[in-house]
């Protein structure tokens, strides 16, 4: 928003400025448009090819999540999206994830060089549980999606050559995230063919939700799956959970609900449990995780 424009008599204003003047906006406005601080603060259209790759991706993911993934900003993660901080400050480049891995391979935040190895990447791209960003998005941006592939895919010792870990022959069945989250990218990227395309799609529609969710926006409308933004809580309570089901559920990695180097579980008086961890599962079973969940004083051990 850095930027000038002109109004409907002609004049032109800062917006920045505008804004301040109407007292819509408080904080450190630089008074100068032009000065340093004041360009260093402007985004980068991420989609502008013939810009820097790193500011192109930078910004998309200041301006779709860094107003949560910033110090003192709510979200959950220690993760700090701003494109105005050193990308050491960032606490995302070769971090191992501490909210769950969604089985990728060698899982880091971000995997330098190892787009589908990359939590961030992962989480941009599926639908349902997991999806980011949370607050006004409910289906992938291909968009932010290519560029921040780029972006992840630069940061290599590689980064001149394409990525080339995807198998030459389409898999009969879709096996692992990493996978999956390749061949998504081959669907993103235009570049089957129209009967690969339709296998792949089949394959996708016989996994888990992990890995379906992937491919949710490729999908023929009326194949897509319900992905519901709201439960009835009513509704699920009404429901007698199995204890022993929802254990089962609580510690699979797939779940997300716990992870291998959690030091310490203690009780909340709250749930912690990611925002949308549930709307992937049926009523019954969410009855049974909670069943499981209010039958513990202290949390047994796997």
């Amino acid at each position: 928003m850095n930027r000038v424009v002109a109004t409907s008599d002609g004049s032109l204003l800062n917006q920045l400025h505008a804004l301040r003047a109407g007292g819509w906006l408080t904080g450190e406005v630089p008074d100068d448009p032009q000065s340093i601080a004041s360009q260093a603060a402007t985004l980068t259209d991420p989609g502008n090819e013939s810009a820097d790759t790193a500011l192109r991706a930078r910004s998309w993911l200041a301006a779709n999540c860094g107003y949560c993934n910033q110090q003192h900003a709510g979200g959950t993660a220690t993760i700090d999206l701003r494109h105005t901080i050193e990308p050491s400050d960032m606490h995302l480049v070769g971090i191992s994830p501490v909210q769950g891995t969604f089985d990728l391979n060698a899982a880091m935040l971000v995997s330098p060089g190892h787009p589908t190895d990359s939590v961030l990447l992962y989480r941009i791209s599926t639908a349902g549980r997991g999806h980011m960003p949370h607050i006004g998005s409910a289906t992938p941006d291909p968009r932010g999606i290519s560029v921040v592939r780029d972006w992840i895919q630069s940061l290599g010792p590689d980064a001149a050559q394409p990525a080339t870990g995807m198998q030459d022959t389409l898999p009969k069945e879709l096996t692992s995230t990493s996978q999956a989250l390749e061949w998504m990218l081959a669907l993103h990227d235009n570049s089957l063919e129209a009967d690969d395309r339709q296998r792949l799609l089949e394959a996708a529609r016989r996994t888990p939700p992990e890995i379906s969710n992937l491919f949710e926006r490729f999908q023929p409308v009326e194949l897509r799956r319900r992905i519901r933004t709201t439960i009835d809580p009513g509704g699920v309570l009404a429901i007698a959970g199995d204890a022993s089901a929802g254990r089962d559920m609580f510690f699979d990695k797939r779940m997300q609900c716990i992870v291998n180097d959690v030091e310490e579980l203690q009780p909340q008086a709250i749930s912690l449990m990611p925002e949308k961890q549930l709307n992937d599962l049926r009523d019954a079973d969410i009855a049974s995780l909670l069943e499981f969940l209010s039958q513990q004083k202290s949390l047994p051990a796997p």
